[in-house]
């Protein structure tokens, strides 16, 4: 992809990655986008990567609602625990939620099987993912424009 089809931003404290797409893309080559990138940031494996997305969604659909989904990374090796907004352009067609809303907005969960709950990045994860559960607030975030705006409200 050319820059005018993906840019991608990590905070201060590299808890968040910020990617903004801008192409029409589906939902393997979004989780293919997503494995290298992270691939590259945790200097690890991408087919591992792209592998843990993969079983996580074939157990079940990750799309919650709103156009909103929350794949998860899970690696063997340890990782700092990172956050993945994605904010595209164009809604995934194929990828629905259960409200027949279609996927435009991941926040990607990138931890290792050894993340321990009480580590300070779990604990803020958490805080987050508990927000989704205040329909205000999952519409605010559905309503985002880009992913740096979704970062503002998390």
């Amino acid at each position: 992809m050319s820059d005018k089809q993906f840019s991608e931003y990590k905070s201060n404290n590299n808890f968040f990655i910020k990617m903004n797409i801008h192409q029409k893309i589906g939902k393997k080559d979004l989780f293919s986008l997503i494995s290298q990138t992270v691939a590259f940031q945790k200097g690890t494996s991408q087919v591992g990567i792209l592998k843990s997305m993969q079983t996580r969604e074939n157990l079940k659909n990750t799309a919650f609602g709103y156009g909103i989904a929350f794949p998860h990374i899970i690696l063997e090796q340890e990782v700092i625990p990172t956050l993945i907004i994605c904010k595209l352009t164009r809604k995934i067609d194929e990828w629905k939620c259960p409200d027949n809303t279609a996927v435009n907005i991941c926040l990607v969960l990138v931890i290792s099987r050894k993340s321990k709950s009480n580590d300070q990045r779990i604990k803020r994860m958490t805080k987050i993912f508990r927000k989704f559960a205040d329909k205000k607030f999952v519409i605010k975030i559905s309503q985002c424009q880009t992913a740096q705006e979704i970062e503002r409200y998390l």
